[in-house]
Formats: C-alpha cells, sequence, structure tokens
C-alpha cells in the first residue's frame, strides 16, 4: 500500500483531535499528497491549491520583510540593467539601493 494521503485524510480530524495523537500516528497516516491549509476560525484543515498555496507562502514572506528590503546590485551592471533595477526595487516599497 503506498504511504500517501489525500487532503480527504486529514480533513475527517479535527484540529483538537490531531493535537491529542502521538507522533508516530501522525506519521503513520501517510504523507501529505495535496497542500491543505487551516482558514480562521476552521477546526479542520481543508484543500487549497498550488497557486493559492504559493500566493499565500508569499503574502506570509512579503509581510514578514516589510520594512527590512534591501537589493544588491553589481557595480558593474550595464546602466539599463542598473536603472531596471532601480524602478523595481523601488516598485516593491524600498528605497535601500546600496551605493
Amino acid at each position: 500500500m503506498p504511504r500517501t494521503g489525500t487532503p480527504e485524510v486529514w480533513s475527517g480530524h479535527s484540529i483538537e483531535e490531531l493535537a491529542t495523537q502521538t507522533k508516530y500516528w501522525l506519521r503513520y497516516q501517510r504523507r501529505i499528497t495535496h497542500p491543505v491549509v487551516i482558514c480562521p476560525g476552521d477546526m479542520h484543515y481543508s484543500k487549497i491549491t498550488w497557486d493559492d498555496t504559493f500566493a499565500l507562502v508569499g503574502e506570509k514572506i512579503w509581510a514578514g520583510l516589510l520594512g527590512r528590503r534591501v537589493l544588491y546590485n553589481l557595480g558593474r551592471t550595464a546602466n539599463k540593467s542598473a536603472f531596471m533595477h532601480q524602478l523595481f526595487t523601488r516598485s516593491i516599497g524600498t528605497n535601500n539601493l546600496p551605493v
């Protein structure tokens, strides 16, 4: 029997029920084959598409970087490339361009 599990395997157990299980039991429940998420207020995991997964992860990473972004460009970069780099850097909300 393959050791893979669909999102339905995880959606059948509430978060409270999963929290009471041992690590051995959780590991034995098979490998997750699709991304799942817990939305605010939900008591069970639900399936999410890969596109939505990447968007959600990107939002979380982006939120953690607010105010902490610095982009670096090599001094030997062509003027057009350096100009595009500067435009991109400013478009994401930072003026941190090391000279």
